[in-house]
């Protein structure tokens, strides 16, 4: 099988969720034999390391720029704002038809909403059926990142919101599958009538297999660690609300108290904020998220809006260490692993929870299962799934 990849960006390093996402699944394709050719988006030159790493897994690289200002003005009055970023013109769109066909490809695999338009033309061009990758219900992902918004970022993320309700229907209709990382999310395009979809949850990493018969944890620098992006709306909200109302109902029972909040690209609010609590630790962009998972006694995820499911909360199960979290924070997931989670609603609960989990550690019984239940929800099994119904889907497109 061979299939051509359209990915709304770069997807290594894989730095955040949605890259994570992308990676994990070339990965997969990787190592089940299906050959891929990937196109992707970057603003920047990528370097010979990464694109080096990127063309060890795939077999043809293609990294595009973000069309300019002056060309997205026009297709914005039909077009999402990110999808105009991501159209080709001209002899791009000419070029890339070519490139495509050499290539020979069953299936078009779209990665994300805002590089549909491509991945559909490719599709009616080349007369292959194409598949989405949802990550999410754009539309509502959008509004509720929108309410969150302050400030001028509120003029930004309205005009994120145009038009993009109904490209994701018209993607998802038109779609000879999709491929949803929500089991929630798919009743939902089901009862809006779609009943094309399947369910495909994040994968494990897949070069760090779980041993199933190994239940030890590593050792905790830090009560508590938070690892997330810290400059989204809904990321920023969460820590903010973590640190003020939890953290301090936390230290009058626990004046010893140690947090870690690491991510990336801290605003300088949540830097402030962190200077500001002489418990609290800032690390900006750790090496290894693994790594800073495991410095945690108990790991937590405060984020109460947004939409999909959580790519960090799916890598926190690996570590064996307890998991406090908000119902967002298990949105979506199978519910054979919804009992491993702590679940918290208000910030009392929600220090009752990391109270609880600091005096009562897990017993190495419940390691153990946890492991089996991760494994057999998020592994490679998943994706061997998927390559089936990929392979039905075009071999159902072909006899049309």
């Amino acid at each position: 099988m061979k299939i051509t990849i359209v990915a709304i960006e770069i997807p290594y390093p894989p730095t955040h969720g949605g890259r994570v996402d992308i990676w994990r699944h070339i990965e997969a394709f990787n190592k089940l034999g299906v050959e891929v050719q990937l196109i992707c988006w970057s603003p920047d030159e990528v370097s010979d390391v990464d694109r080096n790493a990127i063309n060890e897994l795939v077999s043809d690289l293609h990294v595009l720029k973000y069309a300019s200002v002056a060309r997205r003005c026009l297709p914005f009055l039909t077009y999402p704002l990110r999808n105009t970023s991501r159209m080709l013109f001209g002899s791009e769109l000419t070029e890339m038809y070519q490139e495509v066909g050499e290539f020979q490809p069953d299936a078009i695999l779209v990665e994300g909403l805002s590089g549909c338009i491509l991945g559909r033309q490719l599709s009616s061009k080349l007369g292959v059926p194409y598949v989405y990758r949802s990550q999410n219900i754009e539309h509502q992902h959008q509004a509720a990142l929108h309410k969150v918004t302050s400030g001028r970022q509120r003029i930004s993320s309205f005009l994120k919101l145009l038009h993009v309700e109904k490209m994701e229907r018209q993607t998802i209709e038109e779609a000879d599958a999709f491929f949803d990382i929500s089991i929630d999310d798919i009743e939902y395009w089901r009862a809006e009538g779609c009943d094309n979809g399947y369910f495909l949850p994040p994968l494990l990493d897949i070069n760090n297999t779980i041993d199933t018969d190994d239940a030890s944890v590593s050792p905790s620098k830090y009560d508590v660690v938070f690892l997330g992006n810290l400059f989204t709306e809904n990321n920023v909200a969460g820590v903010e609300w973590f640190l003020k109302s939890v953290v301090p109902l936390i230290l009058e029972k626990k004046p010893d108290l140690s947090v870690l909040i690491a991510g990336s690209g801290p605003l300088q609010s949540i830097v402030d904020l962190c200077n500001s609590i002489d418990c609290v630790e800032l690390l900006i962009g750790p090496e290894s998220a693994e790594d800073t998972f495991n410095s945690g006694a108990v790991l937590v995820n405060p984020i109460a809006v947004g939409g999909g499911v959580s790519i960090k909360t799916i890598d926190m199960l690996t570590t064996l260490k307890p998991i406090v979290t908000l119902k967002k924070g298990i949105y979506g997931i199978d519910e054979s692993v919804k009992e491993l989670f702590h679940l918290a609603d208000d910030a009392e609960n929600f220090a009752d929870q990391v109270l609880l989990c600091l005096d009562q550690p897990q017993s190495e019984s419940e390691r153990i299962k946890r492991k089996h239940l991760v494994e057999k929800a998020f592994g490679l099994e998943c994706m061997e799934k998927m390559v089936q119904q990929l392979s039905d889907v075009i071999d159902q497109s072909k006899a049309a």
